[in-house]
């Protein structure tokens, strides 16, 4: 059976979950009206059919009413029609994977219906080829143009000063060398933000890039990821696509391919140390044992030797109709490997440190998801923000937000008793709480045992079923 997304406008909304593509925002083109004169309705309720290529038809029937509105995900080739008695009405999707809408006329008796036809646009797109080859597969990349956005925010006026980008490195100084005489170029005034907004800029400019291949000189979206983040949800605007022009110039006046390419081999090495630091596979494995509500089929770290603290994670699905259910594809936005220049540490505490930094994004992707049905028993618990957050953890206003934020870095410390001796376990496990309590959580230490304490006293249960007991260790400690 086929699913997928349709959308009819029965008040409240009607979403019949049949779903195809997820991930998805709303981005639009012009809206139309049609001017190919009234379609007659004879009924109260009209036919509506939707085909995908290689699908069957799809066959539901909405209530007319002034102001209307059908539609479903954006897809190649996809098709709506709508069943009038003097005409039918046909809606190709033509502007994929983008939002795309238009407007009819309808007329039944003496009564005239406006109604629209829209397809949603999607984040992302798998085809079928694209599923077989990722499926179960892990890609630890440094990405062309991702790169590009990197150099291009660290050499701004904002991110020289920033505090959370690493310095002082010999590939920076090389990038420095090199860029040095282009510095000068329209992009670095465009790239001077508020500081009220330099995150959100950072994150809009920087995870947007992904999405974009060259082409020659030009900055295309290929495909399969079409938006990353920010604001614009029907427009797939972004700080990166507001520059987009600009970023293709520099690159063509810096020759900054050349500069990509000459360091390829460079970028290779990171990306063996990066497989080698982070045991994607086992985080995998395990997070999908304690969490089997929760399943992914491919995993992405994209990384740049540019990045400091700053780290995401998004996931992007779509319905596989071989396998009547979701490809879902998790994508990490990370560092690479900090911990290299340290000497006073172990390989070991080396691996379990980077490993801390994938761990604790990729974790949101199952402990926020949990954390949904307990979200009465959270936002009652949390409430009084100032006895688990300071102004340190600003970022975190919500209830859920805070709590989230403890219980992933305490996931964290359960995968390390499993996968590290006594005395690495114990080096990670303090530099986790310590690295909290700055961070603002000043209670972490206490809920991190406590966490620790409930999983050992309990070892037939995973740790979604551990939530009961530490949200009533939170409780009381409340009080």
């Amino acid at each position: 059976m086929m699913k997928r997304h349709f959308f009819t406008n029965q008040t409240p909304l009607k979403v019949i979950f049949i779903c195809l593509t997820c991930t998805f925002f709303l981005t639009s083109c012009e809206q139309n009206l049609s001017d190919d004169g009234p379609y007659i309705a004879t009924a109260d309720t009209v036919k509506w059919v939707l085909v995908y290529p290689g699908s069957r038809e799809n066959i539901i029937s909405f209530k007319l009413r002034d102001g209307s509105n059908v539609g479903t995900d954006a897809f190649p080739g996809a098709k709506q029609t709508l069943y009038f008695s003097n005409k039918n009405f046909v809606f190709e999707d033509k502007n994929f994977p983008f939002y795309s809408d238009t407007i009819i006329n309808v007329q039944k008796g003496d009564e005239n219906y406006e109604v629209k036809v829209w397809f949603i646009g999607i984040s992302c797109f798998f085809p079928k080829e694209y599923r077989q080859k990722q499926n179960q597969r892990i890609v630890i990349e440094i990405p062309e143009v991702y790169e590009l956005a990197n150099i291009l925010w660290v050499l701004s006026q904002d991110g020289k000063y920033s505090q959370t980008l690493p310095k002082d490195t010999d590939y920076i100084s090389e990038v420095e060398q090199y860029f040095t005489p282009y510095l000068k170029h329209p992009i670095f005034e465009k790239l001077q933000v508020p500081d009220s907004l330099y995150f959100t800029k950072y994150y809009e400019f920087r995870e947007n890039s992904f999405t974009f291949q060259f082409d020659g000189d030009k900055l295309v979206r290929n495909g399969p990821f079409y938006f990353v983040y920010g604001e614009d949800r029907r427009n797939f605007t972004s700080f990166f696509t507001e520059l987009k022009t600009l970023v293709e110039d520099f690159a063509k006046t810096s020759n900054y391919r050349q500069f990509y390419q000459s360091h390829k081999s460079y970028y290779d090495s990171l990306v063996r140390e990066q497989a080698e630091m982070i045991p994607v596979r086992n985080i995998w494995d395990w997070m999908e044992r304690e969490f089997p509500n929760n399943s992914y089929q491919a995993y992405r770290v994209v990384f740049s030797p540019l990045i400091g603290g700053s780290h995401s994670t998004q996931n992007f699905s779509t319905f596989d109709e071989t396998i009547d259910d979701w490809f879902s594809e998790s994508v990490m936005f990370v560092c690479g490997n900090r911990y290299a220049s340290d000497k006073s540490l172990s390989r070991e505490q080396m691996k379990g440190l980077m490993s801390g930094v994938f761990l604790t994004e990729v974790d949101h992707n199952y402990v926020n998801s949990a954390s949904r049905k307990y979200r009465e028993d959270i936002d009652s618990i949390f409430e009084n923000r100032d006895l688990w957050a300071n102004d340190q953890a600003r970022g975190y206003q919500s209830p859920m937000s805070v709590f989230n934020e403890y219980m992933t870095h305490a996931v964290y410390s359960l995968w390390v008793l499993e996968n590290f001796d006594e005395k690495t376990a114990n080096f990670l496990i303090d530099h986790r709480e310590k690295l909290n309590i700055k961070r603002g959580f000043i209670k972490f230490p206490e809920f991190n045992q406590a966490l620790i304490k409930i999983s050992k006293e309990n070892p037939d249960k995973k740790t979604i079923e551990l939530y009961p007991d530490i949200l009533e260790w939170c409780k009381k400690s409340a009080l």
